[in-house]
This record gives C-alpha cells, sequence and structure tokens, in this order.
C-alpha cells in the first residue's frame, strides 16, 4: 500500500511516517441465510471469512432480527 498523505507526522523524528511499501492480497467469503419467523419477522444467520495474505484470516459469525413495523 502507497500512501500519499506522507506530509502527516513526517517531519517529527518521534513518529513514524505513514508511507508503506509492502503489499498484501485479500479475499472475503460470506455465506447468508434468511429465516422468515412471521409475516414481518426475518432472522438472518451469517458468517464471514476475511483473509490477507499478510495475516491472520477472521471469521465474524453475524445475526440480525428484522422487524418491519409497518405490515
Amino acid at each position: 500500500m502507497k500512501n500519499y498523505d506522507l506530509g502527516f507526522a513526517c517531519r517529527e523524528e518521534d513518529h513514524p511516517c505513514l508511507d508503506s511499501v509492502s503489499s498484501s492480497e485479500n479475499i472475503s467469503f460470506c455465506l447468508q441465510y434468511e429465516i422468515h419467523l412471521r409475516a414481518n419477522t426475518r432472522m438472518t444467520l451469517g458468517w464471514r471469512l476475511d483473509k490477507a495474505t499478510d495475516q491472520d484470516a477472521e471469521n465474524c459469525p453475524r445475526l440480525g432480527l428484522i422487524h418491519n413495523f409497518k405490515k
């Protein structure tokens, strides 16, 4: 990643510059399932996997309850 905002904190010796010459590739994968509980209420279950070549994988379970008050 190349940052072009190098003016921030680069003139001070005790702060690192924001410039980074390292690179990585990212991949994401999502699964989602929706369950209709009632005519106006749904529950969403999901899972997301994020992986970058220079970091460990992150697993993120997801749960959502959606209710439509206008029905």
